[in-house]
């Protein structure tokens, strides 16, 4: 595994930082923070750390861990509480306390009750987004926020169970219905009206069409992908995997050992049957992310076609991967993001020559960074330094939370 070939120095840098981090929260919790949703990305670093700082310190984050539970026990229960999505809502919180519950062996009563009000909360999303479905908007169906990402989760947390099985299957549906054409557009594009920004509304005046993983179809053929690999195999399904998967094939753009994506293509290009690809390594827009959803798609259906020039891909991703300069090292559109999209091709590919450059990215995100806890701001897995640590340690642990949270297994 990868945490045996880790410099010992750099990776007891890491965990100075990650103890002196958690030790500035901790202290910060007891002088009377008031915990928000943020604090369940603190809660997920404790539950990394267990078994890494010995006994005493065991005993003093599972204390932490447990103060948290409690409160998150009251935001869930605030009537106005509504976020279900997989990045910033119930879903994640499930995620989160499930893994805290695994390493403690405590609480799964609790988490239990958490999954199942998220089942009864998903259900009435399917039916509201359904209801919806001509006047889309990205958070019903992307990885982000909407149904794509949830369905991930449920995927991860399968136990075969009718209500559950229910529930994806239903996620599967709406999907298939997206894909449905309205006039000479498919469903699942974003009309003017329904963008997200004002810069959007400018730059796409007829709307757009997202490919990217964060809230583009990338996100869907990532669910999809997933159930059909976890068995959940119905022809609507497979039906719908391939055509999303149809997308991908046909807006890639292959140059020499590079292939690229478009991230948002507007409407007028898209009629027109052009668009414009771009370079970027982003885990959210990133061409990095697509082609390994791309890759895990063509495997889920057992088709082969092209795998050559997949692997070539990421060889070329490989070899460049310590000249690609990144503004940030954040999980969403930095450093860390890019160094957990390569691991998770690696992980299922291994090469020796590909592992020192994950080894290289791994030292310069641990060296370069000062990992500062701050209670001036709330801080993200995606965008804050919590992120940065909860991917680093889970890396040097051999621990693939991270990379399923990404969707990137």
């Amino acid at each position: 595994m990868l945490s045996s070939s880790i410099n010992p120095e750099v990776g007891n840098m890491l965990l100075k930082n990650i103890e002196r981090f958690l030790q500035d929260y901790k202290n910060d919790i007891y002088g009377g923070k008031q915990v928000d949703y943020s604090d369940i990305y603190y809660l997920w670093l404790i539950s990394l750390t267990l078994g890494v700082f010995g006994e005493e310190r065991d005993q003093e984050y599972f204390h932490l861990g447990s103060v948290l539970l409690k409160e998150f026990k009251k935001i869930i229960e605030k009537p106005d509480f509504f976020p279900l999505g997989f990045f910033g809502g119930l879903a994640e919180i499930s995620f989160v306390i499930n893994l805290f519950c695994k390493r403690t062996g405590c609480y799964f009563g609790f988490h239990n009750d958490i999954y199942n009000y998220l089942l009864t909360l998903t259900n009435q999303y399917i039916d509201y987004c359904s209801r919806q479905i001509e006047n889309l908007k990205f958070y019903h169906y992307d990885a982000i926020s909407g149904l794509s990402g949830i369905g991930y989760y449920l995927v991860l947390n399968y136990q075969k169970n009718g209500e559950e099985e229910s529930v994806i299957l239903k996620i599967v549906d709406y999907l298939h219905q997206l894909s449905q054409a309205s006039t000479n557009l498919p469903l699942w594009h974003i009309s003017t009206e329904n963008q997200a920004t004002r810069d959007d509304i400018l730059n796409y005046p007829d709307g757009h069409l997202n490919f990217s993983l964060s809230h583009g179809i990338t996100g869907a053929i990532a669910f999809l992908s997933a159930a059909y690999r976890r068995g959940i195999g119905t022809e609507t399904l497979r039906d719908t995997l391939i055509y999303y998967l149809k997308y991908l094939e046909d807006y890639a753009y292959w140059n020499g050992q590079s292939v690229y994506w478009p991230t948002k293509v507007p409407v007028k290009d898209f009629l027109a049957n052009k668009y414009n690809c771009v370079e970027n390594y982003s885990w959210c827009y990133g061409m990095t992310s697509i082609l390994r959803v791309y890759e895990l798609a063509k495997s889920a259906i057992h088709s082969h076609e092209k795998n050559g020039k997949i692997l070539m891909s990421y060889n070329d991703l490989f070899d460049k991967s310590g000249e690609i300069k990144f503004k940030e090292s954040i999980v969403c559109h930095g450093h860390i993001g890019f160094l957990c999209t390569l691991l998770s091709h690696h992980l299922d590919y291994p090469q020796p020559d590909n592992e020192k450059q994950i080894l290289s990215l791994f030292d310069k995100a641990v060296l370069e960074n000062s990992f500062i806890y701050s209670r001036t701001h709330s801080d993200s897995f995606l965008e804050g330094a919590v992120g940065e640590l909860i991917a680093l340690l889970s890396i040097y642990k051999d621990d693939i939370s991270v990379l399923e949270h990404l969707m990137l297994l």
